[in-house]
Order: structure tokens, then C-alpha cells, then sequence
């Protein structure tokens, strides 16, 4: 019905594909959707860091995105946050600094994950201590199966 992630014009007879056709379709959309999203979150990021934001009369990055996108204010936010997680930003004197989430940026990239998850990780990531140095932060595959089985209990104590 469609083919490999392309775009496709609004299909006035979906009633004619069948059920797998409708799922695969759909998924298909989602992922499209993440990308574009995560290619948006890119861009944001880089006006951020020009300093565009100011020349067109915002303050932040969040009220530049409720004027020019037309969502709340709490929807204008999301989306500077993540933004500004995923990407590069610039600090005082200009010197760069590095994103708190690039690997869920190329996840967000991949269209792999969308908003709600991309908030999880931003929010998980951004309550650990300034102080913890980067490489205790990083996980290895022992410690992610760890992470994995805490929460797979946690979600069904009684097991199976």
C-alpha cells in the first residue's frame, strides 16, 4: 500500500486495505513523524545556539516556539527541553557544550522514540548529580540487564 517510509497523500479508501495493511501503515506514520520531529529538535537547537531567537523578538527558545508554532505554553516548553537535551548548546562566552542526551538524539533520529519517551531519559538524566563524574554515569551491558531486571520486577513483582 505504501512504500518504505514515504510520505503519502491522505487515502480516501482505507476502508479497502485490510487490517495488517492499516497496522503496518501506521507504524510507518509514527516513525516518519519521530523523524521529523527530531529533525525540528535539531534545528531549534541551532537557532539556540546562533542567538536567533533574539533577533526575532523572544526571550527563550520555549516562547519563540509558542509564538511561531501556535501551541501552549506547557507544549512550547516539551519541545525547547528537548531540544536543548538532544543537541550542542552554547554557554556563557560562548563555548559549546555538549548535549545531555546525544545517544537519545540518534534514537529520536532514527524514529526509534518519540516525545514521551525522549522526556523520560531528559528527565532520569537530569536529576543526576553534577558531580557524578561522566564515566559512572555510562552504563555497560551488565548494568543495563541490572537496570532491566529492577524494572521488569518492578512492573510485575509476583513474576509470570
Amino acid at each position: 500500500m505504501a512504500s518504505e517510509n514515504s510520505p503519502q497523500t491522505a487515502c480516501t479508501e482505507w476502508w479497502r486495505a485490510d487490517t495488517a495493511a492499516l497496522h503496518v501503515r501506521k507504524q510507518e506514520i509514527e516513525v516518519l513523524k519521530r523523524r521529523l520531529d527530531a529533525e525540528q529538535y535539531a534545528i531549534l537547537a541551532e537557532l539556540n545556539a546562533r542567538g536567533v531567537r533574539g533577533c526575532y523578538g523572544h526571550s527563550t527558545l520555549a516562547g519563540l516556539i509558542f509564538q511561531d508554532f501556535q501551541v501552549s505554553q506547557k507544549e512550547a516548553s516539551a519541545r525547547a527541553d528537548r531540544a536543548l537535551a538532544l543537541h550542542p548548546g552554547v554557554v556563557g562566552g560562548g563555548d559549546m557544550a555538549p548535549p545531555l542526551a546525544p545517544l537519545t538524539a540518534e534514537a529520536a533520529a532514527e524514529g526509534a522514540i518519540g516525545g514521551g519517551q525522549i522526556d523520560a531519559v531528559i528527565g532520569a538524566l537530569s536529576r543526576v548529580p553534577s558531580l557524578v563524574p561522566a564515566e559512572d554515569v555510562r552504563a555497560g551491558p551488565k548494568e543495563i540487564a541490572k537496570a532491566g531486571r529492577r524494572m521488569l520486577d518492578r512492573m510485575d513483582p509476583d513474576g509470570r
